[in-house]
């Protein structure tokens, strides 16, 4: 549903921008970008903090309308420590123990937008995108009391199924561009899940600020 209503938005966007009278700038365009990640998993307490290295090209559909087909490519790295409590049963009661549980992350994703760029002048501009998400997972364990979890390791998570190293997701996200500098604010959410345990499903929420230079 959130995701839902981003891409109506995102669309909408496009759609008024579009019959707006504007300086039309349509030339295709190459941006390298650092980002800083901040990702929500759902059933889990992992929440890994990080960041994101990645190129956009932008390919232009029109002369006349600054609309553009968006391929890239990031690599992305997050990790998060969080207390987590053991129970032992003994003779004489409960006994707990307290650990450090570490959770570390990366993956290589490929992104497909389309976005829309509105010129203000000659050094101002904004732009809004929506599209898709390749993603490969290259690593996700989390670690504590001495036990890893392989989150990709089909014997860790009891059988194929319950675990993805191929993922597909959507984003949306908007930018300002001063010149050749660019910042930027995206959201992104996963269709499928990177792993199983029973019916609880990990998925990842992230948001990502961005600093990009045009190339």
């Amino acid at each position: 549903m959130i995701m839902k209503k981003f891409f109506m938005a995102a669309l909408l966007m496009l759609a008024a921008g579009s019959a707006m009278a504007q300086l039309v700038n349509s030339d295709d365009y190459f941006r390298l970008q650092v980002s800083y990640v901040g990702n929500q998993m759902t059933n889990t307490d992992n929440d890994p903090k990080g960041v994101a290295l990645g190129g956009i090209y932008g390919i232009s559909v029109s002369d006349q309308i600054p609309l553009f087909v968006e391929i890239g490519a990031q690599l992305e790295w997050a990790h998060s420590v969080n207390d987590i409590w053991n129970t032992e049963l003994t003779p004489t009661g409960n006994v707990y123990t307290r650990d450090d549980c570490k959770f570390t992350y990366m993956n290589i994703s490929i992104p497909l937008n389309a976005a829309y760029k509105y010129t203000i002048n000659d050094k101002v501009a904004v732009s809004g995108h929506a599209g898709l998400n390749f993603k490969v997972n290259m690593l996700a364990k989390q670690k504590a009391f001495d036990t890893t979890l392989n989150l990709l390791d089909k014997d860790d998570m009891g059988g194929r199924d319950n675990r993805n190293i191929f993922q597909l997701g959507g984003q949306v996200g908007a930018g300002v561009h001063f010149g050749q500098l660019y910042l930027g604010w995206q959201y992104q959410g996963d269709f499928m899940p990177i792993a199983k345990f029973g019916n609880n499903k990990v998925k990842f929420h992230t948001n990502y600020v961005t600093v990009g230079f045009t190339l």
